[in-house]
């Protein structure tokens, strides 16, 4: 009785008899285990009831008026084959027994009802329900599952296939990379063995061939970083350090850097007077140079970056915006990604698209954070690392 009343109080049942004293009698025994029970008189209204609402068990008489039980049977499996039903009938007709088994019908009470029999039929059939709507409930999670595992592999699928397209990009442009410094470090290389008295001809192609080797350098050390970010391999040397000073460092480096020739000028607005971090301040000034970086090359006339700086909550908060053509709004996520290389209509930038990657990294072995956020022009670069404490 314990298991039938747990079982059935969550069930909703529909009642068809014709008889209205045992319509009372038996949904007055029904109400103490169905919270929800519909009634009907008749097979017709039964029906009725049954297209207009969903019905986890359906009871009923054979003989009624209008439309008998059977009839009732019968289009109510068109509309749901899987039903749980229960017939209740004082006649004991073989025929129409064998013609309800066809139809599915597995639960049968036989008028007078006996309670035992009655509780133990009930039983049985809230028990199937509650089998059905397990099995229906779990085959809903399976196939919610695999249409989201689905959709997860094809995600992956889009992702790798991105990845690999980059790579390609990727090795295809350090070749270039490669190949430019190459080339002209071998052509002044042999044109320096045909001077024989020319002393500052020379000394410039001398000048040439460091300037190149140096490009060479960067590239190589660039992709060697690229191998180690995330691993225990790199070794910090932290020092402490005011961000004025290492901001002023950083800008000096990025201006006496040979391949910067458009004049850029740099606006610091600080919101406290002294600010001290302990970086490296090597790899920091990196993570600089290729923020100034792309803010220079993205910008088609002057070049103009501010950097706002706040410190407040232990925390160092930097702040880099220029007035370039910016960063498209979706693609503010994928700056950062390995291999990605911003590509706008009207710039033809070099690169390998592994710096920003890298400053991710330098800025991350630091505790910190750097991402990009939309602008209403140029771009905006943040990051956050924390300050010494006192």
């Amino acid at each position: 009785m314990k298991e039938l009343l747990a079982l059935s109080k969550k069930q909703k049942l529909l009642f068809v008899e014709d008889d209205a004293n045992l319509r009372m009698v038996t949904h007055k025994l029904l109400s103490n285990f169905f919270e929800s029970i519909e009634i009907a008189e008749n097979g017709k209204e039964g029906l009725a009831k049954f297209r207009d609402n969903h019905f986890d068990l359906v009871i009923s008489d054979l003989q009624m008026p209008i439309m008998d039980g059977i009839e009732m049977i019968e289009q109510i499996k068109e509309i749901k084959p899987n039903q749980t039903i229960v017939v209740t009938s004082a006649y004991d007709d073989s025929s129409k027994l064998l013609r309800l088994i066809n139809l599915g019908v597995d639960f049968f009470i036989q008028k007078p009802i006996e309670s035992t029999r009655f509780f133990d039929v009930l039983k049985k059939a809230v028990e199937r329900i509650e089998f059905y709507n397990m099995e229906k409930n779990y085959k809903k999670y399976l196939e919610e599952t695999v249409e989201s595992r689905t959709k997860e592999l094809k995600k992956l699928n889009e992702e790798l296939t991105l990845l690999d397209q980059l790579k390609d990009d990727f090795l295809e442009t350090i070749s270039h990379e490669l190949k430019t410094p190459l080339t002209s470090i071998l052509g002044y290389a042999d044109f320096l063995l045909e001077i024989d008295d020319e002393p500052e001809k020379k000394k410039r192609i001398i000048g040439i061939i460091v300037q190149e080797s140096e490009k060479l350098q960067e590239l190589i050390e660039d992709v060697l970083y690229l191998t180690t970010l995330g691993t225990d391999k790199l070794e910090y040397k932290l020092q402490q350090v005011s961000i004025s000073d290492l901001l002023d460092e950083s800008i000096a480096m990025f201006k006496d850097h040979p391949e910067i020739k458009k004049e850029t000028r740099f606006l610091i607005e600080l919101s406290v007077t002294e600010c001290q971090i302990n970086c490296d301040i090597e790899r920091m000034k990196r993570v600089f140079h290729s923020i100034f970086e792309n803010s220079y090359h993205f910008s088609p006339d002057e070049v103009v970056i501010n950097i706002h700086i706040e410190c407040q909550n232990n925390q160092l908060k930097i702040i880099i915006t220029d007035q370039g053509v910016g960063i498209p709004e979706d693609k503010i996520d994928q700056v950062f990604n390995k291999f990605y290389k911003t590509r706008i209509k009207g710039f033809e930038i070099r690169g390998t698209g592994i710096g920003l990657t890298i400053a991710k990294g330098i800025i991350e072995a630091h505790d910190g954070k750097i991402w990009a956020e939309p602008s209403p022009k140029g771009a905006k670069v943040v990051m956050s690392l924390p300050l010494c404490k006192e």
